[in-house]
């Protein structure tokens, strides 16, 4: 990607902002126009910057297909306010399709992916769960009846999840999974240092695979009751760090 072409396409999509805003209130069309194009300078501005958390293909290709929908409502439209969002969106189309063919680092950001890749290998070979989607900061994996999801976080704790497949609104975090197998890892995960570095993010998933490696036969099986016993350990531990945490504010009180 010609990164002049890029901060060009990005300068042109920009340059419609101050009047988008300005008048945002009029319609619904307007509004939703702006809020749009805003993200669209955002994704510029990031690819500009280098940032290599984002896949801009994916993101670019879910754009542009907003950007036809926004044409096909303008069609209705008076001609000289049908030009006016035309000229807007044909813009906004040149600078996602430039993002379109930023290809992302197939290491992922901060060797993200290579790292996640490597180390839970085993999730493929031995349990059968395949790679369901994979962005620069992570990769989600499922059985059919489970999920993991693995990503860089600033707060590593939150770097990886998992549940039952179909309940997205059941979570598991690792501390749950210690809680339940009784290692006592869970009371000092919230602790962990931020990897900042590749070879930091390499060392943190090798570390998260070990305890899965130890601890994760059951969920990884799908056991009956393991999902049971985990909920019952998150509402445990919960009560736990409550308890804590009062505990402390009454000794600073």
């Amino acid at each position: 990607m010609n990164s002049n072409s890029l901060r060009q396409e990005l300068g042109s999509v920009e340059s419609f902002l101050p009047d988008l805003k300005a008048q945002r209130q009029s319609t619904a069309l307007d509004n939703d126009l702006f809020e749009a194009l805003a993200y669209w300078s955002d994704l510029g501005r990031r690819a500009v910057a280098g940032d290599s958390r984002v896949n801009y293909p994916e993101r670019a290709r879910e754009e542009l297909a907003l950007v036809s929908r926004f044409n096909q409502m303008i069609q209705e439209l008076p001609s000289e306010a049908r030009l006016k969002y035309l000229n807007v969106l044909t813009a906004s189309r040149q600078l996602l399709i430039c993002l379109e063919r930023i290809q992302p680092d197939e290491d992922g950001y901060l060797g993200t992916l290579s790292a996640i890749r490597g180390e839970f290998d085993f999730l493929q070979s031995a349990y059968n769960f395949r790679i369901v989607q994979a962005e620069p900061t992570g990769i989600r994996y499922s059985s059919g009846a489970v999920y993991i999801e693995l990503q860089y976080s600033i707060d590593p704790s939150l770097s990886c999840s998992f549940g039952p497949e179909g309940e997205r609104e059941v979570s598991f975090w690792i501390d749950d999974l210690l809680f339940v197998a009784g290692d006592e890892r869970y009371r000092t995960f919230h602790s962990q240092k931020t990897p900042l570095t590749k070879a930091d993010v390499h060392v943190w998933f090798t570390y998260l695979a070990g305890i899965w490696k130890d601890h994760g036969r059951d969920v990884l099986t799908n056991r009956p009751g393991i999902f049971d016993r985990l909920a019952e350990a998150q509402r445990l531990r919960d009560a736990e760090y409550a308890t804590a945490a009062g505990r402390k504010s009454d000794l600073g009180a």
